[in-house]
Order: structure tokens, then sequence, then C-alpha cells
């Protein structure tokens, strides 16, 4: 563990901290913005562990972001085209930054992330994003990074409470509720 590895991990703990600070703000175009700022501030990170496929992902993640930041005001980043273009620029992204098949596990987390924020039915989003932090996470731990793997693990934390707040508990209801019945 060398001085960059410890500046990397600085570096990942600053993404995350922005990335979380991004919900305390009211405002749609802030939240996106921050999550903009956060993933650049990832790809340093990444960059600094030589983990390129992630460092291209989130470069192009941030693209992403940036679509959906004016998906609400513009019609045209409002196609259903996008998720279609995001996933085939993720894969070549994937593929022209390819270090070794640990190199699958952040394109798999972003196919599935870009199917995951289309969903219009929130039990859908809400499982979805579920499937990529373990992903992250398995990559985060192969190259070294533990401010990666402690984001992951909070992400999946506060998404496996959401599910069980919010869409188990409502389904367990609905089937059992005499009301319902």
């Amino acid at each position: 563990m060398n001085d960059v590895w410890w500046l990397a991990q600085g570096v990942g703990l600053g993404a995350l901290l922005v990335n979380c600070g991004a919900f305390l703000f009211k405002s749609r175009q802030a939240i996106i913005g921050l999550q903009i700022l956060s993933s650049g501030i990832w790809a340093f990170h990444f960059g600094l562990l030589d983990a390129q496929t992630a460092v291209a992902m989130n470069l192009l993640g941030m693209v992403r972001q940036g679509v959906f930041f004016f998906r609400v005001r513009h019609g045209w980043a409002a196609s259903r085209w996008w998720p279609v273009g995001f996933c085939f620029a993720f894969l070549v992204g994937g593929f022209l930054s390819w270090q070794s098949l640990s190199s699958l596990l952040p394109i798999a987390a972003m196919l599935i992330g870009t199917i995951a924020v289309w969903q219009i039915e929130t039990w859908k989003l809400r499982l979805l994003c579920m499937i990529p932090p373990p992903l992250w996470f398995s990559y985060n731990f192969l190259y070294g990074s533990l401010a990666g793997m402690l984001a992951e693990g909070i992400i999946l934390s506060v998404q496996a409470v959401g599910y069980l707040m919010h869409e188990r508990k409502g389904r367990f209801q609905s089937k059992r509720s005499p009301r319902n019945g």
C-alpha cells in the first residue's frame, strides 16, 4: 500500500460524500449535478487504482446522468432510445477498456443500472437497483478500493431497507389484508 493507494482511498471517500450529499438537496438538477460530479471523482479514484474499465464506466455514466438532467425539460432527452444507446456505449466502452474478466463486473452493473433507471414501476426500479452493488463491490475488492466497497455496502443496505419498507411490506399486506381479500 503506497501513497497513491491511500490517495485513491481519500478520493473515493470524497466521491462517496458528494454522492450522499447530493440527496440532501431539494432540486432534481442539484441532485443529478452532484451525481455527475461524484462520477467524475470516482473515475479519478479508479484511475489512481489503474482500474480502467471502472474509469470508462464512470465517464460514460456522467454522460448518462447528463441526459437524465435534461430529461424533464427537453423532449430529445426523454427518448426511449437512450437506454439502448447507453447500453451499447457501456458495451463498447467496456470492450475498449478491457483489462480482464473482472471488467465484466462494472459493465454488467452499468447495463443493469441503465435498465433499472428507465423503469416506470417503482418495485422494478428498486429490485433491479439491488443487482449492481454486489457487482461493483466485487470489482472494488479485486482492485483494492476500500472506499468503493464501503460505498456499495451502504448503497445496497439502503436499497434493501427501502425495498423492504415500500415494496415487500405493501405486497405482503395486500395479500393478507381482509379488506383487500
